[in-house]
Formats: structure tokens, sequence, C-alpha cells
């Protein structure tokens, strides 16, 4: 028989996420830090970027994420980054809702997803149209009070509430669900011998990349002594472009 669901207290989430954090080595400032953003977005409804996260970050710990490089920095603003710091304050908003909002239409959509999405559905020749960015339906849903947009543990409420008259239940109930693709076990298999291939002694990569570097960094990925996907995805990136623009290859058809 399953334990019947309780309420915790925001203050007890807190203190476990800090010892939990703590146990890894990180220092206080940074444990506190890392666990108070992670039940704060629990508490605005985001249960996918919450404390259901700890296991994941954990785990890249375990593998040997830096502990001592800056990871979360809190929204306050004193130590908001240029830039996000300038839209956060300047403006007439009353709450911290609307200015986190305001900051990532103005800078996180612009700057990451939509110019990614662009990108890629360009490369595929297709025409991508986002109608929830609709410039009437914006301003209609910025003039919404934040209490009413915003309730804890109900993520997407005005989403999901619009959507319960188009969808079944159970579907515009469902809970959130990713689809990053498996890129991190990718790279722990064939990809990651793809790189090692590519950056092999004697390749036309091997003049502007060190072939022992990179297959250091596979290595290390591959054992999960540290986590390199990153860097490793900029080098399939680079000998992409390498390919098509320095060694003029026709490209191989999907």
């Amino acid at each position: 028989m399953s334990a019947s669901p309780r309420n915790v207290a925001v203050e007890s989430l807190n203190v476990f996420a800090f010892a939990l954090f703590r146990a890894t080595g990180m220092d206080e400032d940074k444990a506190g830090t890392v666990g108070r953003v992670l039940v704060l977005t629990d508490m605005m409804g985001r249960r996918t970027h919450g404390l259901a996260m700890a296991p994941l970050y954990l785990e890249e710990i375990r593998k040997g994420w830096d502990r001592s490089s800056p990871y979360l920095v809190m929204n306050t603003n004193a130590n908001l980054i240029p830039g996000h710091s300038d839209i956060y304050n300047d403006n007439a908003l009353p709450d911290q809702i609307n200015r986190m909002c305001l900051a990532d239409t103005r800078m996180f959509l612009p700057d990451g997803i939509l110019i990614c999405n662009d990108k890629m559905s360009m490369a595929a020749s297709l025409e991508l149209r986002v109608p929830f960015l609709d410039v009437e339906l914006m301003r209609f849903v910025e003039r919404i009070p934040a209490r009413s947009r915003v309730r804890p543990r109900h993520g997407k409420r005005l989403h999901r509430m619009a959507m319960e008259r188009l969808l079944p239940g159970q579907i515009a109930s469902r809970p959130k669900h990713g689809f990053s693709p498996p890129y991190d076990d990718w790279l722990r298999a064939s990809l990651g011998q793809e790189v090692e291939r590519r950056y092999a002694p004697g390749s036309p990569l091997a003049e502007l990349i060190d072939p022992g570097a990179a297959a250091r960094l596979v290595d290390e990925h591959r054992r999960g002594r540290a986590d390199h996907k990153a860097i490793l995805y900029c080098l399939l990136e680079l000998s992409e472009w390498h390919a098509a623009f320095v060694e003029a290859r026709e490209p191989v058809a999907a």
C-alpha cells in the first residue's frame, strides 16, 4: 500500500536540498543557492525543472562536474548578469514573475530558442511559425495579472485551461514531457567514435585541434569522469563546417 501524499514546508525542502548538495563537497553558499532555486522552481509550478532535477545534478557531480565553477545565480538585482539586469530593472512591472517573463521574452527567446529553431528549420527547408508568439496574443497575456497566470505546482496553468476546450483531458492535464535526444549516450558510443575518427592524427582537422586532446575529451566523457558533451558537440560542428567550406566535400544525402 503506497503512502499518502503529505504537504512539506518550504523551509524543510530548502534544508533537504541544501543537505543533498552539501554532501557532495559543494560550498555552503552554492549548495544553499542551488537548493533554493530548485525549490522555488517547484513552487512556481515548473516541477520538471525543480527538485526532480536533483538526481541528474548529483549524477553530473559524481561524474566530475567542477564544483568550484559558477553554476547558478539567484535572481536578485545585485547578481543579475549584464543585459539581463537592464531589462529586469528598467520597467514598471510590479512583481518578479512579470519581470522574469519580460527578461525571457527579450533575451532567452530571441537569443536562444528562436534563433536555434530558425536555423534548424531553414537548414531542412521548413517554414517555422510560432503562433503563441503572435504579437496581439502576447500583449493580451502580458496584461493578465501574475497571480492568475502562475500558481504553485500548477505549471502552464493558462495554457492548460485554454487547451482543455480543444483536447481530451488526459492530454491537456498530463505532466510536461521533455524531448531532448539521448545525445549524452550517443557521445559515449558511436558519436564519440566519430569525434575520434574526425580528429585522428593525419586528418585535415589535426592541423587545427590536437588529436590527443580530442581523444582525451572523448575518453573522459565515455568513462564518466567528466561531462564534455558541450565541447564535443562544438567539435562535431567544427568538423561539419570544415568539411563544407574548407575541404569542400559534397554533402552526404540524408
